[in-house]
């Protein structure tokens, strides 16, 4: 084979090659515009940008609708406004007035990360233009989103500011702890007092007091002679303990022989009573017949009086006045002694009142 038909074979292999990659090309969608491609540009705008390089995937509602062509500077002399992302679009999907790009990032390293458009849950009010002059909004997502579902993500994001509020809440709790708990001796209370400085104890002091508290009494309790006292204290309670118990019993027995003693008491008291009635009775009795008695004198002393009757010759006689004059002591005497009877039972709490 000559040389120069060896150069016609190279030549017709890399023509080929150059045709098939054409058409490679146009069959993937990444054919230039003025090759009559089938895809149009839509520039996203982002004011933060990683994870996005030339190729990256664009997806609408899981789809696969373009690709990244290229990233460019808003203001290359003023790189802080941010960047462009230039995507084409295939020309078969239109893409919603309201829509927005969002980064969805590699999760944790692995895969690739995408550009996610999405649109409104609302009914849509048009289309973006298709000749390269529509702009979307973009921003840039959290690696979790591929992990965790946006819900989820949205909801740990407000519980870790719930998290944050209360943190903050906390903090002058935490500082009052600090201050309750850090260490401040007995000794350093008593010389800012000494002082005439604020001080304030805190738990730690407390315990030292209660520390120092527990060692005297260990020490005075530990003392041998305070040990023999407290045995021999000891000893005579129980020694107390034994006496009570015999002066109790002894207690019961003479409760129960005042009972006997109270039911005799008693027995006797109604005893006394029913001779006192009798005897009040029979004064009654007396008192009727003496009343009964000085009538008939009345009227015996009106006879002498009057120097009627026989018993004018009997006053004369002086017996009769003086046996009247007796029987009359007598009895104011019987009379005394009851009266005098009577008085000593109330005083001793045995007569009847009722």
């Amino acid at each position: 084979m000559t040389e120069r038909r060896q150069q016609m074979l190279v030549g017709l292999f890399v023509l080929f090659g150059l045709i098939a990659l054409g058409i490679m090309t146009i069959l993937f969608g990444e054919a230039p515009q003025w090759l009559g491609g089938k895809q149009y540009q839509v520039r996203i705008s982002f004011n933060e940008l990683s994870d996005v390089q030339q190729g990256t995937a664009v997806t609408m509602r899981g789809i696969q609708i373009g690709r990244v062509q290229s990233i460019e500077l808003k203001n290359r002399k003023r790189p802080e406004q941010g960047t462009y992302v230039v995507a084409q679009i295939d020309r078969e999907y239109v893409i919603p007035v309201g829509a927005s790009a969002r980064v969805r990032p590699a999760a944790i390293g692995f895969g690739r990360s995408d550009i996610i458009i999405e649109v409104p849950t609302v009914a849509s009010q048009g289309f973006l233009p298709t000749d390269g002059k529509a702009i979307l909004p973009g921003s840039m997502g959290s690696p979790l989103d591929s992990i965790i579902p946006e819900r989820i993500v949205a909801t740990l994001e407000t519980t870790a500011g719930h998290i944050g509020e209360l943190a903050k809440e906390l903090t002058p709790v935490a500082t009052d702890l600090h201050q309750i708990l850090r260490i401040r001796t007995i000794e350093e209370l008593d010389e800012a007092q000494a002082q005439g400085k604020p001080s304030m104890p805190n738990l730690y002091s407390a315990v030292q007091r209660l520390y120092l508290v527990l060692t005297h009494l260990d020490n005075v309790i530990g003392d041998p002679a305070v040990r023999s006292n407290v045995k021999v204290a000891i000893e005579n309670f129980k020694d107390v303990s034994i006496e009570a118990k015999a002066a109790a019993k002894d207690i019961r027995a003479l409760a129960e022989r005042g009972g006997v003693v109270e039911t005799k008491l008693e027995n006797t008291l109604d005893t006394a009573r029913g001779r006192i009635d009798e005897l009040a009775r029979k004064l009654m009795r007396n008192s009727d017949q003496l009343a009964v008695t000085l009538e008939h004198l009345s009227k015996a002393s009106a006879d002498l009086s009057e120097g009627q009757g026989s018993l004018g010759l009997l006053l004369r006689d002086p017996k009769l006045y003086d046996e009247l004059v007796f029987t009359v002591r007598k009895l104011k005497e019987a009379i005394g002694e009851i009266q005098a009877l009577v008085d000593k039972l109330q005083q001793k709490g045995l007569w009847y009142k009722g």
